[in-house]
């Protein structure tokens, strides 16, 4: 299940080339807590077009540059625990 605070901070957003998710205020105590295991991006079909996983990171860094301009839902997982945030590739 999806969580409805979010815990980390996805930018830049537009973005071109890269992705970074680190913690943000005022959930960064909570979010310290939560080591990102997997980043997973869909398109508006919910077809995964990217994805990767990482050893339990408190910060992650996602390259998009091949990703076509448009709308994207980026999912951080955190064991059991999942965020989902729209971005919008340019």
């Amino acid at each position: 299940m999806a969580s409805t605070v979010n815990y980390f901070k996805v930018s830049p957003n537009p973005a071109y080339n890269i992705i970074n998710v680190i913690p943000i205020e005022p959930g960064v105590e909570k979010a310290a807590k939560k080591l990102i295991t997997e980043i997973i991006i869909t398109d508006f079909t919910n077809s995964i077009v990217s994805s990767k996983k990482f050893e339990k990171e408190q910060t992650a860094q996602l390259f998009i540059a091949g990703l076509k301009p448009g709308i994207y839902y980026v999912t951080i997982e955190c064991g059991k625990y999942k965020e989902v945030q729209k971005i919008i590739k340019q």
